[in-house]
């Protein structure tokens, strides 16, 4: 709230004199309601040097609403006389938002620039200050619209995820799907392979066939992402996650529905491998000359490799009950071991 404050000093005959200094009043700062808030004493709108006076304010500001007061700063406005205005803040604070309490007083200082204004030019001073609830109410309409923005930037997000709704994927080894109604958090950690994760994903699912999307949508839930529910040729559904990829991906359906075979360990059409390599694939067994790429769809992603060199790549697999081998990027051998 505003409350203009004229710092005059007035003689018996009504003069105006400004060349003094300081100035005897009290002034008075008020709330919305008109309550009076805070008083200022003792104010000084000029220093004295030894040829002019100094634009530089002091003032002692009391709290009088009879409760403690949460606010940041005093902020003024000296308006001269040709109408123009120099703004300044009277800090009641070492850090923002301080409260100040009830009955207590704060000295407070402003040095201007040199020509500021002068006693001459000077006319008055107003002073505002603001309350937590009045900073709440006028970030209010600021934080609306921001909700406003991501709400609407979430809708657009939503009708290009489903526009994939109808389309089809294929899975191989290493896609996840789980059982119906699993936790997003559980299937956002599934490429840890956690235990709870193991628990409730399908692995029995056909290997390059088409997986229909019944439905998708977005979700918070998991650091967000996105559910796909996928009706497999058995009549069972699964669903499965990928993570939100944000930006331009999610404002095109074409390129969102090609991420998913770039994320969401899917393909997003029949792969181009050799009529061995996808039968191979779909029965989950590998053979000598097979690609790694085909491999990996085939049996999943090795748990470790080792690097020999000259001599190839060793993947291991399982928990180390087999072991394959590759140069040249195809696979010449491999082992199987009955760990017990």
């Amino acid at each position: 709230m505003c409350n203009l404050l004229r710092l005059v000093c007035l003689t018996a005959l009504g003069e105006l004199l400004f060349a003094a200094p300081s100035f005897g009043q009290t002034f008075e700062v008020k709330d919305q309601n008109g309550s009076v808030v805070l008083t200022i004493t003792t104010v000084k709108m000029f220093r004295q040097s030894e040829k002019e006076n100094l634009p530089a304010f002091q003032a002692v500001v009391k709290n009088v609403s009879g409760q403690s007061l949460t606010l940041e700063a005093l902020k003024g406005t000296v308006r001269k006389k040709d109408g123009s205005t120099v703004e300044f803040v009277l800090a009641l604070c070492d850090v923002r938002w301080c409260e100040f309490p009830k009955n207590s007083e704060r000295d407070v200082n402003y040095l201007f620039d040199k020509g500021s204004f002068t006693p001459a030019t000077f006319d008055s001073v107003t002073f505002s200050w603001q309350t937590e609830s009045e900073r709440i109410a006028a970030w209010n309409p600021v934080a609306e619209a921001i909700l406003e923005q991501l709400k609407a930037s979430h809708e657009r997000a939503r009708s290009v995820v489903q526009q994939v709704i109808g389309r089809s994927v294929y899975a191989v080894a290493y896609s996840h799907l789980y059982k119906l109604g699993t936790p997003v958090d559980i299937m956002a950690e599934g490429a840890t392979l956690n235990s709870k994760a193991e628990e409730v994903r399908i692995t029995d699912f056909p290997r390059l066939v088409p997986l229909q999307i019944v439905s998708a949508d977005m979700t918070s839930e998991g650091g967000g992402g996105v559910i796909f529910r996928l009706h497999m040729p058995n009549s069972q559904e699964a669903i499965a996650f990928m993570e939100n990829l944000g930006g331009e991906v999610m404002s095109d359906g074409a390129k969102f529905f090609k991420a998913i075979g770039s994320y969401g360990n899917f393909f997003t059409g029949i792969p181009k491998f050799t009529p061995r390599e996808m039968a191979a694939i779909r029965k989950e067994s590998i053979f000598r000359g097979m690609s790694r790429r085909a491999l990996e769809c085939a049996i999943g992603y090795p748990e470790s490799e080792n690097d020999w060199g000259t001599a190839g790549i060793q993947l291991v697999y399982f928990g180390s009950s087999e072991y394959v081998y590759l140069r040249q990027g195809a696979v010449v051998d491999w082992q199987l071991f009955d760990i017990k």
